[in-house]
């Protein structure tokens, strides 16, 4: 028998999530704001497409059992990052994210069980001005997620 299984973490920003100078952005409607994630997601790219979310990790797994014996398993998935897309004036612009590399840990296996785990994430295209302490007092570079 084959057991599959799978969970996506998506990040999205909502309204609350921003404060400060780095809030001025989506008040000025030059990006926006990301509407709550449906409860679950069949497709992580058409999210990101739909410029509903940011980033998302896709871990899916499974297992093959047989006589209550787990004989063999593995692992797909893997991270999705979405474009920054932006509009000043009547002007539209996109700003692609840079992906780094999924890290994927050799699966743990135990008695009856097996442990996978998954990290993605990225840089995105177009950062936000946000404060950090000392000079140069504020810093131009996308956060790392």
């Amino acid at each position: 028998m084959r057991i599959e299984s799978s969970v996506t973490s998506v990040s999205w920003i909502p309204h609350e999530a921003v404060e400060g100078i780095p809030r001025l952005p989506w008040e000025f409607g030059i990006t926006h704001y990301d509407p709550p994630p449906p409860d679950v997601i069949e497709d992580p790219e058409s999210l990101l497409a739909a410029d509903a979310a940011r980033f998302a990790n896709e871990l899916r797994a499974w297992i093959k059992v047989e006589d209550g014996r787990i004989t063999s398993y593995g692992h797909a998935g893997r991270g999705h990052i979405g474009a920054t897309r932006m509009r000043l004036g009547g002007m539209r612009m996109q700003f692609c994210a840079v992906p780094y590399p999924d890290l994927r840990a050799e699966p743990e296996v135990g008695g009856g069980w097996v442990r996978f785990v998954q990290t993605a994430g990225g840089r995105p295209g177009m950062p936000v001005p946000r404060r950090v302490h000392g000079r140069p007092h504020l810093r131009i570079v996308g956060p790392t997620v």
